[in-house]
């Protein structure tokens, strides 16, 4: 009860920490290449494949390992906005978690506009660039929408490019969740596309080869790491 009061994040937040952990304790065996290196204070931009409705717990989980003095923060995922709006528990962890729901039918500037703000107060964003739960991952990514490489450009902050190896997957979503298997999540070094793409206009020419560029080093973060012993 103290742990739930001081958590700066809220108790809510607290409380979905202790369901990770238990969850991941009993259904998942966790591994990682490297310690997180997502910024203890400072804004950052998330970027993983997906391919599995477990995703978001498996990139939050151990997020403050190796911090100094561990504190809680939340990755504020865009979300479609029919999870985001239900009234039922999906709908609550997403509101927890502080997700931004966007329109899955092309670009949603409200979302954009919301998540540009989180950046500048800060925060963290999480984006899955497939669009979508890729349900054929054996034949490699699905195209990455812009939405990631417009929002890194615009404000400035970095990408973490995160590649989720053996996620949990079954028929259903809901079925996902209790498949037990080896993840290991491997963590690439961060990309500044400001300074790779930020002298260029940002027009669909410099979004597409800086989308493309996002892409190729998430394919390229299980190779780089596939010789780690700890996956």
């Amino acid at each position: 009860a103290w742990r739930a009061k001081v958590c700066g994040a809220g108790w809510r937040v607290w409380f979905l920490s202790v369901v990770a952990r238990v969850y991941i304790g009993l259904m998942i065996r966790w591994e990682s290449n490297k310690p997180c290196p997502f910024p203890q204070e400072e804004a950052a931009i998330i970027v993983g494949n997906h391919t599995s409705p477990v995703d978001p717990i498996l990139i939050w989980y151990r997020h403050n390992a190796s911090w100094n003095a561990p504190r809680l923060r939340t990755i504020g995922f865009l979300v479609a906005s029919e999870y985001a709006h239900r009234t039922n528990v999906v709908g609550w962890v997403c509101r927890t978690m502080e997700s931004i729901p966007v329109k899955r039918a092309g670009r949603d500037m409200a979302g954009v506009r919301q998540a540009l703000s989180r950046l500048k107060a800060g925060k963290w964003l999480g984006i899955f660039p497939e669009g979508g739960i890729n349900k054929t991952p054996e034949a490699g990514l699905n195209d990455f929408n812009t939405g990631a490489a417009f929002i890194s450009l615009k404000s400035g902050v970095p990408i973490y490019p995160v590649f989720i190896e053996n996620a949990p997957r079954a028929k259903t979503m809901a079925g996902s969740f209790f498949v037990r298997t080896k993840v290991c999540i491997h963590y690439g070094e961060p990309i500044d596309l400001a300074a790779k793409f930020g002298d260029q206009k940002l027009n669909t020419e410099t979004l597409t080869a800086a989308t493309q560029f996002i892409r190729e080093s998430i394919e390229r973060i299980p190779l780089s790491t596939s010789a780690d012993p700890a996956c």
